[in-house]
This record gives C-alpha cells, sequence and structure tokens, in this order.
C-alpha cells in the first residue's frame, strides 16, 4: 500500500569481503545518506547509484549510539562475468557478485565458476563448483584459470 513510510532501513547483509563489511554490522539503522534522511530503499539505491566511483557519506545508529561512515561506491557491473572459457566441453567464468553474496563468499580473489563441466572433466569437477587453484597454482580470476 501507499503512504509514508513507517520505519528506517536496516543492515541486513553486504558483500563479503567489501568496505561495507568492514564498516557496517547487521542491525545498523540507517539515518542518513549524504546528509539527508533516506526512508525508503528506492532513494538509498538513488543516492548511491549517483556517488558510484566515489563515495557515500552514511550516518547510521549502532546501538543506540550515531556514527558516521563513508563508503566508496562500486559500479555493481563491474562485478558481472562477462567472459568465459570452454575446455573439453566444460564452460568456466568468473563467479559473479549474485553468487557471492548468496554463498557468503569474498567478491575479491573469488574464484572461477563451473558452469559445465563436460566430457573432459566427468565427475571429478561437478557443474556448480568453484576453482581456487589449479595444480596447487591459486585461481582468482578468469585470467589465472587460462
Amino acid at each position: 500500500g501507499g503512504g509514508p513510510p513507517k520505519g528506517m532501513l536496516v543492515v541486513d547483509s553486504f558483500l563479503p569481503g567489501t568496505q561495507a563489511e568492514e564498516l557496517l554490522r547487521p542491525g545498523d539503522v540507517l539515518l542518513q545518506v549524504a546528509g539527508e534522511r533516506c526512508l525508503i530503499f528506492a532513494a538509498l539505491e538513488e543516492r548511491i547509484d549517483a556517488n558510484v566511483g566515489g563515495e557515500v557519506p552514511l550516518r547510521i545508529s549502532r546501538a543506540g549510539t550515531e556514527l558516521e561512515v563513508s563508503l566508496a561506491v562500486v559500479d555493481l557491473h563491474s562485478l558481472i562475468p562477462y567472459d568465459f572459457a570452454e575446455c573439453a566441453g566444460g564452460v568456466f567464468h568468473q563467479l559473479s557478485y549474485h553468487t557471492c553474496k548468496r554463498f557468503h563468499m569474498p567478491v575479491k580473489d573469488r574464484g572461477v565458476f563451473v558452469v559445465q563441466s563436460g566430457f573432459g572433466f566427468g565427475l571429478e569437477l561437478p557443474y556448480h563448483a568453484v576453482v581456487a587453484a589449479v595444480a596447487g597454482r591459486e585461481v582468482a580470476c578468469l585470467e589465472d584459470f587460462q
């Protein structure tokens, strides 16, 4: 229904391995964004989108104590995998930020996602696995995998 907002925005979750994880805690109450009250998610999203590549100052309440924090705003489109590799019928790409959030994995050095294992890997490498190393070498991105 319509009408004015009836509550405040509260931090529920964040992407692991981000500045938000360092500075915010679940349960933090959002009081202001860029110096203005922010009672609905659409307004929060608008203010964050307007600062992609920059920082956005937040005023929060944590357990009754007001705090000022400033978060760098990352372009989420830069965290979406657009490239993939194929090998022996297998398909691989960088782990997406959506999957990182879902499984609470850090977005930095997030590894390679097995979209399809293919005939060359069979049951040894199940689809939906994350490749973190190959032959003892760490795999943080698709370039490392190739």
